[in-house]
């Protein structure tokens, strides 16, 4: 199923529309970046970059190679960028934690932890500055224009009309791939790899929610709660790594700040057990997986998918 020159040309449109607005919100919260007066401009600019990164990786699986290659310069800048922004959230996470779970608890390894959590988030912060007023960076993300690209780069492209439906369905059975119900997720590193492919599920179905023929607002909330919910738990995990390779803080007080930490944490992990265990969380992504599956199959000779055009 192939679509015609018109329906290209909205197939090029919806690509451009959605990497376009992506970008908006990339350079939107640059010069929040740049002041860090509040720790949320590194939140919001990780989710824009995560979005546009997943969203050129569906179009690129779509067989539009030659779009793919055109935003290669941008999508290397991003990897950049998106690994300073990462130790910048993290220090944050963690400096807000120790400050929020320790509120009373006042000890010199407490100061020597937030010291050291502010000084690394400094030197974050100079090389964050840095690179986003580097002059190439300066073009790529705050000049670079997207609908030269894109308006080349689908001339002449050929869309099978279920590619939407089965970016989705790929995510979906990444996801139930790495779940075992019934031992759980002990791991820290895999629950933040589950915790990634949700997020990428949530995305995907944000990205294309428009487009199809059913509601996807309930999918996409529950995915988010989730992927919150697996949020909080890594959030956790991270700040107990860093309390065990502190080397000046004292034993006792890594021990006590350790116990606060799995009080905090086992609640929200006996929550994510019973809900795997219980089939909860696999019964939503069979389910979502059957329904994408079916209007994959569906849309097999059918008109309507195939002569869609993209809102």
């Amino acid at each position: 199923m192939n679509l015609n020159h018109t329906e290209n040309k909205s197939l090029a449109d919806f690509i451009q529309n959605t990497l376009s607005e992506n970008i908006s919100s990339i350079r939107i919260e640059l010069d929040g970046v740049i002041q860090n007066s509040d720790i949320e401009f590194v939140h919001r600019i990780r989710i824009a970059i995560r979005r546009y990164r997943n969203n050129l990786q569906i179009f690129k699986s779509f067989g539009n190679q030659e779009l793919f290659d055109s935003l290669q310069g941008l999508h290397q800048h991003t990897n950049e960028f998106s690994a300073l922004l990462a130790q910048a959230r993290d220090l944050d996470i963690q400096h807000h934690l120790i400050e929020l779970l320790f509120d009373s608890y006042d000890s010199t390894s407490k100061t020597s932890l937030l010291n050291y959590f502010s000084k690394h988030r400094q030197n974050v912060q100079i090389l964050l500055s840095d690179l986003i007023n580097n002059a190439n960076n300066v073009h790529f993300i705050n000049e670079y224009d997207i609908s030269q690209d894109i308006s080349k780069s689908t001339e002449s492209a050929i869309l099978v009309a279920s590619g939407p439906l089965k970016a989705v369905s790929s995510s979906i059975a990444m996801s139930i791939s790495l779940l075992n119900p019934m031992s759980g997720i002990t791991d820290a590193e895999e629950i933040h790899r589950f915790r990634k492919s949700i997020r990428r599920v949530r995305y995907t179905l944000e990205c294309f929610q428009n487009q199809f023929d059913f509601p996807t607002i309930q999918m996409i909330e529950k995915s988010h709660q989730i992927q919150d919910l697996l949020g909080d738990l890594h959030d956790l995990d991270m700040l107990k790594t860093s309390t065990d390779q502190i080397n000046n803080l004292t034993k006792s007080d890594i021990e006590f700040m350790n116990q606060i930490i799995k009080g905090k944490r086992e609640p929200l992990y006996q929550t994510f057990l019973l809900s795997l265990q219980s089939g909860e969380i696999m019964d939503f992504l069979h389910q979502l997986l059957h329904r994408f599956e079916q209007e994959i199959k569906e849309s097999t000779g059918n008109n309507h998918y195939e002569n869609r055009t993209y809102r």
